[in-house]
């Protein structure tokens, strides 16, 4: 991607301008065009530079009126001129050897190149300007590109990396305070330290870092800064379910702003937002949506445009105003068009293929429906690094919805024209996507599979995927003969009765049977057939239903539960269980992890946050489970304890391999802001012992199975088909053939016991999925287990086979009767001398 876009940008000697409509004038000086662009009249000043790139002799002022004329179309949010007149800008001044004016160039660019997407290419040219920057000593244009840097890092959900970039800003603006710069800069870290946090979902902590910068820094803040930073404080307070607040913080930036538009139109998008998803005030939130576009559109700010475009449209259409959406929507595709705005051009595509649902014109929906995919996979595809193509994924799922839905009409209507084979197959691009791309590299991404590839290898195994919509919830049922997909209705009171089935379990009691009744019959009733010619079965759960355990579902006609009747496994997509990687064999059969360290002095601020903020304690319990364990099994184990079993020992022992890595620990999911779930090991020189799922999944991880023995350690952020952003997922993506994790907290006694259960069921010889049915059958059948709570939270996600081969297994039997045979004739000698 980089190297043919930077050819075309290098070789581009026609560089495209906004459309002439001034009239014929003597060609401006440099020294005119700054001057309207220090007076605000942009559109003057876009044109006198223009006059000075066609008319001067001067190189270094052609560079400069590229460079400038760049930095306009930029806030205007005209981002393909900017390309341009920032790409040209470089070019000359790179031939010209001003590297100074050259750096200011390259980080421009770099902005224009993150506003469009292409992070790979920001990221060099921000790394080009911050070295020539260091070269020349120049500290204030390094805090600059530092913190590009750190935003950046934001943008693809580095935040560890961003927090950095940040710390070093603000050491070294504090090293120098006395410099001009140093006071501005500082301040501005703080503030890009809380949308950091703010990202992460610590909004308290957040709201702090901006208040901090206000009371402290503020005076160190040009106006249209601090008008930024009013608006950061009123976003806080509506993460935090203050929209209140946020609206007087997001009126007082109105009030505060004079004739900046640029800043009223944000402070009066964000004032619908509020009146619109909080407070249900369509009315005020029209008013707000169409003001904000007035002020966007008057001062030629593109993004701004289509953003209130976008949401305006998405109001009008929620109101039955079908015919007024189209027009918004179509609006924001034309202005998306002119500025190369990707993210605006999705939204619009999108917007109108729901206005044509509406409509009920369904054919026509889903041409546009599959235009937003099509250019969504696109740009996705692009990106180089999978950790870049995961977080772009975000909520563009909504789209992938909206075609399941149109192809379900569409299959009412024409029931032999493949629509639920089309609709099934959209389902595996969008659900687990991540970490089908995680399983390849940036030169071979694997596909997501159709339903026949999935089909051709399955035997007497059942696959059940199941799909939330934005409104419904969709099943197929998937076997060697069959493909049936259902409409299981409003997902609404079945996430309700999901999640009461789980707030039961997580309290010790028992589940109400109505409700367990209720969901039996509806995610297992129309598959009932199939169901019971089946003897074993793969569910691909979709939101809440990853909280439910399946196990205690009734079989339809019979008076059996699932987790009697079937080996049951989970799967974060049927086409994702399809690409898992085959076991290895492994000469360490145990590598245990226990106890991990946690007080660390120089651990980093996240950490010590974190831990403070989950009050976590040492675990000294899970030592001797871990040894109980490693005494069950056979064979050659390393196990590590307290200091010992830190984040550079994991990764080390991650490459090398094992048939089963345990884990014994703390593990952070924090539901509650969706940031990534964490596990947490010791710290060491390299490492802050946090692994988050972004940083598991590039690991070259040789594992069959992974036990995480932790709390909650299925749950994470996989609920909105994001897999690879959970624990589990992740763990997969990097070449764990299955993982078995917990959906609640398990009580310390009972989980203990389970996990000997376990590794003595696969002491035997079984697969870990036959191994965890034996061993939740035994905990159903003993009174002192019998508790659901006790047992059914374990579930096991991917297929691996058995851990002990069979011919190993026998050997060790045969060892172990030999040296009990010798040990009892000790015994005996030593009882005869003694007599």
């Amino acid at each position: 991607m980089g190297v043919n876009w930077w050819a075309c940008v290098a070789l581009c000697s026609a560089v495209a301008w906004p459309a002439d409509t001034s009239a014929a004038e003597p060609p401006a000086t440099l020294d005119e065009a700054r001057e309207f662009h220090r007076a605000g009249d942009l559109e003057k000043a876009l044109w006198a530079y223009r006059d000075v790139t066609l008319n001067s002799t001067a190189s270094r002022d052609v560079a400069t009126a590229h460079n400038n004329a760049c930095v306009i179309l930029m806030n205007q949010g005209n981002y393909r001129g900017a390309l341009e007149q920032c790409g040209e800008a470089r070019r000359l001044r790179t031939q010209s050897g001003d590297d100074r004016r050259l750096a200011r160039t390259l980080n421009n660019l770099g902005t224009v190149l993150e506003a469009l997407g292409h992070y790979d290419d920001a990221e060099a040219v921000y790394v080009e300007a911050l070295q020539i920057n260091r070269d020349s000593g120049d500290l204030a244009s390094q805090a600059i590109n530092l913190s590009n840097l750190g935003v950046l890092a934001m943008s693809i959900g580095d935040f560890s990396g961003a927090l950095q970039y940040l710390d070093i800003v603000q050491s070294l603006a504090q090293d120098n305070i006395d410099e001009w710069w140093a006071p501005e800069q500082r301040v501005l870290a703080v503030i890009n330290r809380g949308v950091a946090l703010e990202k992460l979902g610590s909004y308290r902590e957040a709201l702090a870092q901006y208040v901090d910068a206000l009371e402290t820094g503020g005076e160190a803040l040009d106006p249209a800064r601090m008008l930024t930073l009013q608006v950061n404080i009123g976003v806080a307070y509506r993460n935090l379910g203050d929209p209140v607040r946020a609206l007087e913080s997001f009126r007082a930036s109105v009030a505060d702003a004079g004739d900046d538009k640029g800043t009223l139109a944000n402070a009066w998008l964000n004032i619908g937002i509020v009146q619109h998803l909080n407070l249900a005030d369509t009315t005020a939130a029209e008013s707000a949506y169409r003001t904000s576009l007035d002020l966007a559109a008057s001062s030629g700010d593109h993004a701004g445009e289509i953003q209130s475009l976008s949401f305006l449209g998405r109001l009008l259409l929620e109101q039955g105003r079908q015919l007024e959406a189209r027009q918004s929507f179509e609006t924001a595709m034309e202005r998306a068009n002119e500025s190369g705005y990707a993210e605006g051009r999705w939204a619009a595509l999108d917007g109108l293929a729901r206005v044509h649902a509406a409509q009920d014109n369904f054919a026509e929906a889903l041409v546009f429906a599959n235009e937003a995919i099509t250019q969504f996979e696109a740009v996705r595809a692009e990106l180089g690094q999978q950790s870049l193509r995961q977080n772009y994924l975000g909520e563009k799922r909504s789209v992938y919805s909206l075609a399941v839905a149109i192809h379900w009409a569409l299959a009412q209507e024409h029931p032999n024209a493949g629509h639920a084979a089309e609709a099934f197959h959209t389902v595996q691009k969008a659900k687990a996507r991540e970490l089908l791309d995680a399983m390849g590299s940036s030169a071979s991404i694997p596909r997501p599979l159709d339903v026949d590839d999935i089909r051709s290898a399955l035997q007497d195994t059942l696959v059940l995927e199941y799909y939330m919509a934005e409104q419904r919830l969709f099943m197929w049922a998937v076997s060697s003969e069959t493909l049936a997909m259902f409409d299981l209705g409003d997902h609404t009171t079945l996430q309700e009765a999901v999640s009461a089935t789980h707030r039961s379990l997580v309290a010790r009691s028992a589940p109400d049977p109505e409700t367990i009744e209720t969901l039996s019959a509806t995610l297992l009733g129309p598959a009932g057939a199939t169901l019971a010619r089946s003897r074993e079965l793969r569910v691909s759960p979709d939101g809440r239903l990853h909280y439910l355990p399946f196990e205690l579902l009734s079989v339809p006609d019979t008076a059996q539960t699932l987790g009697d009747s079937h080996v049951l496994t989970y799967l974060p997509s049927a086409s994702a269980g399809h690409r898992l990687r085959p076991a290895l064999p492994h000469s360490v059969l145990l590598s245990g992890f226990a106890d991990a360290q946690l007080e660390h002095a120089d651990a980093g601020y996240e950490r010590g946050a974190l831990i403070q903020r989950f009050a976590l304690e040492p675990l000294p319990q899970a030592r001797e489970e871990l040894r109980k364990l490693n005494a069950a099994l056979p064979g050659t184990h390393t196990v590590r304890f307290g200091a010992a079993a830190s984040e550079e020992a994991f990764r080390e022992s991650a490459t090398r391999g094992a048939r089963v890595v345990h884990i014994a620990g703390h593990t952070i999911v924090d539901e509650r802001f969706g940031r990534q779930p964490a596990i947490v090991l010791s710290p060491d020189a390299e490492h802050d012992g946090l692994l988050y799922p972004s940083e598991i999944a590039a690991l070259d991880y040789r594992a069959t199975l992974t036990v995480l023995a932790a709390c909650r350690t299925a749950l994470g952020s996989a609920a909105e088909g994001r897999a690879i952003s959970s624990l589990t997922g992740s763990l997969l993506a990097a070449g764990s053939s299955a993982v078995v994790a917990t959906l609640w907290d398990v009580d310390d006694g009972a989980a203990a016991v389970f996990m000997e259960q376990f590794y003595a069921q696969l002491a035997r010889g079984l697969d870990p999925a036959r191994a965890l049915q034996a061993t939740k059958q035994t905990f159903r059948s003993d009174p002192r287990w019998s508790n659901a709570a006790d047992w059914a939270g374990y579930v096991l996600i991917g297929n691996a086979p058995p851990i002990i081969e069979r011919g190993f297994r026998f050997g060790w039997l045969v060892a172990s009767g030999l040296l009990f045979v010798l040990f009892a004739f000790i015994r005996i000698r030593a009882r005869r001398s003694q007599s």
